[in-house]
């Protein structure tokens, strides 16, 4: 009964008649539309069709009808979603939307996102990825754990986010909903977060073979055995892999994308994933070139305007949804660089004494061919990770400041001060 209840909602999803009526999910998924441009503005509503984690959700549910049914489309129109979402809604966090909603968040330079976008997103990669077997997707779910992901978990671990964002005076806070106590809708999405990323990061699969996804710190227990990764990756770019296993067990490991040279026990390797010879008990030195990459958002496809259709009132929803009035976080006006190191992304804050103006009145290094070079300090703040960034243009100016990793530049549930853009 619950088949043939699927069976129907899907047929409902991909309506071939001329109306289209919203959502239509599996049919507008083959058009050339962005994601946001698909729907009618809804005068009362502009969300009511681009609301992003349940449009996600729903992109979740048609892979798994697909890994039943085998029905190719439905798959299809997931991969195809996925596309136009990394292309037009993916923004500097490494999620995608824009307070909770698909606006053409790549051109936005005041990034908010939606901590439930975040968790459906991670998830909609974790699912693609398992039926397709591609690779980059895995690569978008690691860069979204490591940044916006993170970044959503207050360091006590007892709530999150509402929403994370690209700068300001930290995120904004979950507010308690329908009068609860311990009741908010990103609180208590955030445990599929977790699972999801734990059931993806080592995998025993079907063949005996360990695949080994994220290199976080972890144990993993199999049948027979156990694994265990250590080195405080991404922050450092060293891990030790330790295996002991009843009987002989190959793994499998993933090289991820961004990483220009993986190195197992100082051997390079190539990808998208090295095959290490069957052992019953082994250690593994896994290193990872993670230079600094400036990243420059001046194409003319991100700097267009955005008409107000789009997304209106942008400036108040960045500003005004901080459930605080004692301080307005600054609005940019155009597009800074920012900085990748390996899965990571980057931020200025308080926590480390970078001031206000080195964090938000700086003049940019967007466009201008800068290099970026770090060296680790150690960390305060209750950071996790810290570094000295030395910036260089071709004119020979220098810029150094703290950077830390954006995941804890303010993740304290408070007012500090952050910024991602250079």
């Amino acid at each position: 009964r619950y088949l043939d209840y699927a069976h129907e909602i899907v047929a409902e999803m991909d309506d071939p008649h001329a109306s289209n009526p919203p959502p239509n999910l599996v049919r507008n998924a083959f058009c050339d539309a962005p994601v946001s441009g698909r729907y009618p503005i809804c005068p009362c509503d502009t969300r009511r069709h681009t609301k992003a984690y349940e449009m996600l959700s729903c992109f979740e549910g048609l892979v798994e009808y697909s890994k039943i049914t085998h029905d190719f489309r439905a798959l299809r129109s997931a991969v195809l979603t996925a596309e136009k979402l990394f292309k037009d809604e993916i923004n500097v966090m490494c999620a995608v939307g824009y307070a909770d909603r698909f606006a053409s968040a790549a051109r936005r330079v005041n990034a908010v996102t939606e901590y439930c976008d975040v968790i459906h997103w991670v998830r909609l990669c974790r699912f693609l990825y398992e039926e397709t077997g591609d690779e980059k997707h895995l690569d978008r779910l690691e860069k979204a754990f490591y940044n916006a992901a993170l970044a959503g978990f207050e360091r006590d671990g007892k709530w999150t986010t509402h929403f994370v964002r690209s700068h300001g005076y930290g995120h904004f806070k979950a507010p308690k909903q329908v009068g609860m106590q311990y009741h908010q809708c990103c609180v208590d999405n955030a445990p599929r977060l977790a699972t999801t990323v734990s059931e993806i990061a080592v995998r025993s699969l079907s063949s005996g073979i360990i695949e080994v996804n994220l290199y976080s710190d972890l144990t993993a227990s199999f049948k027979g055995g156990e694994l265990a990764l250590s080195g405080n990756y991404p922050v450092a770019n060293e891990v030790t892999l330790r295996l002991a296993s009843d009987s002989p067990r190959v793994l499998r490991l993933r090289v991820p994308m961004w990483c220009r040279q993986m190195k197992v026990d100082s051997k390079v390797v190539q990808g998208p994933y090295v095959v290490l010879p069957a052992a019953s008990k082994g250690e593994w030195k896994i290193s990872f070139d993670m230079p600094v990459e400036v990243v420059s958002r001046n194409s003319p496809e991100l700097s267009k305007p955005l008409n107000r259709d789009e997304c209106p009132d942008a400036e108040t929803l960045f500003t005004a949804s901080n459930h605080s009035p004692k301080k307005i976080s600054p609005v940019r006006k155009s597009f800074a660089a920012y900085l990748m190191k390996g899965p990571l992304l980057l931020a200025k804050t308080a926590h480390l004494g970078d001031t206000e103006d080195e964090i938000f009145n700086f003049s940019t290094v967007n466009g201008l061919d800068a290099k970026a070079s770090v060296e680790p300090i150690a960390p305060e703040g209750g950071v996790w990770g810290a570094w000295k960034l030395i910036l260089t243009i071709p004119s020979g100016k220098r810029i150094e400041t703290k950077v830390s990793d954006y995941a804890s530049a303010a993740d304290d549930g408070g007012y500090t001060a952050f910024s991602v853009w250079f």
